[in-house]
């Protein structure tokens, strides 16, 4: 919120104080004019290290969620979930349960605070893999601690969650059962325990503006109206969405991204909640620049003119670089063909 003091992180390929070269963590601060790469803790004798979600609670009350292994102290890692905290002038890797029972490593995907001693934070196995149990961890103010929760089928993982009240949390996610494939994953936390709820769909990403009003994305968009999950919007004119960030400036006033497939390759796409009822979406969709819901003739001339005048426009950056250009044509030719 504060436009002076922005931060960024993510992975780095570099060498780690052993000589080691491989992933490590990376952080970025902006102060209002130049960005600052933050001197953060490096992995020993491994790779891997990378930072999934940032959780700001105060300028100097930060929270880094993602992967730290950290082979120095043995097998399985002194750190094998990353939980680091900034406390305004110095990074803590803050050490995690880390459940035995086989899995190589474990991450978390999310973070989510009610309060500097209330915090959730949830994953699965390390590199993205899923795992036999879903990651669920809580932050007391002083140490972070896992609790039991729905593990269904055979091997989980959990993407976002969000705290709505100390009684009211969401995790969402997906797992796998042999022989009929994956599922949405909803588990919900009354206060004192976490239970799976049904939902039709969603589990990548969440949105929550109260107890009865949660939006989750996954191949479409799922509504809470406090009572049940429903389907809000299925992209029926995507092939292969899945939205994997859900982010709101207001009730009405919502962004999804996500990937889609063109000519058999996995692209971006975009949808906007319009003002209006529940699950009114916008969907873009890659070559339709005028947006008349289709890709034919009457986009070309405007197309063209992305090209000509250097103008972006998520609907014409077909090939998903980040810009439009003669990169772009190639694909919007197949489009227009049917391909």
């Amino acid at each position: 919120s504060n436009p002076d003091d922005v931060w960024a992180a993510g992975g780095k390929l570099v060498a780690g104080p052993d000589g080691f070269v491989g992933t490590h963590l990376f952080v970025a601060r902006y102060n209002g004019s130049e960005w600052t790469v933050m001197d953060t803790p490096l992995t020993v004798g491994g790779s891997g290290a990378n930072v999934r979600d940032i959780e700001i609670i105060a300028p100097d009350d930060i929270w880094f969620f993602g992967d730290f292994i950290d082979t120095s102290g043995g097998p399985g890692g002194s750190h094998p979930v990353l939980a680091m905290h900034w406390n305004g002038s110095d990074f803590t890797v803050v050490s995690t349960p880390y459940p035995a029972g086989g899995t190589p490593g474990w991450a978390t995907e999310a973070g989510s605070a009610l309060s500097p001693d209330d915090i959730w934070a949830v994953g699965g196995g390390s590199d993205g893999d899923y795992s036999a149990n879903g990651y669920i961890i809580h932050w007391d103010g002083n140490c972070w601690t896992r609790g039991p929760s729905p593990a269904p089928g055979t091997f989980q993982r959990l993407y976002d969650v969000k705290a709505i009240a100390s009684d009211d949390v969401w995790a969402v996610g997906d797992y796998f059962v042999v022989g009929q494939g994956y599922f949405p994953l909803f588990l919900h936390w009354d206060g004192s325990s976490w239970t799976q709820v049904e939902s039709p769909g969603g589990g990548r990403s969440l949105v929550a503006f109260d107890s009865d009003n949660v939006y989750s994305g996954g191949a479409g968009i799922v509504y809470w109206d406090g009572t049940v999950w429903e389907q809000v919007e299925d992209f029926d004119s995507v092939i292969g969405p899945s939205v994997a960030g859900l982010s709101a400036a207001g009730l009405c006033d919502m962004w999804a991204v996500g990937r889609q497939i063109i000519v058999g390759d996995l692209l971006n796409f975009s949808a906007h909640l319009q003002p209006g009822a529940v699950g009114d979406f916008s969907v873009g969709i890659n070559g339709d620049i005028n947006g008349d819901g289709v890709v034919n003739l009457l986009d070309v001339a405007p197309f063209v003119e992305l090209i000509t005048n250097g103008i972006f426009q998520a609907e014409g950056d077909i090939n998903g670089d980040g810009t439009v250009n003669l990169l772009d044509v190639a694909p919007f030719v197949a489009l227009l063909s049917g391909g």
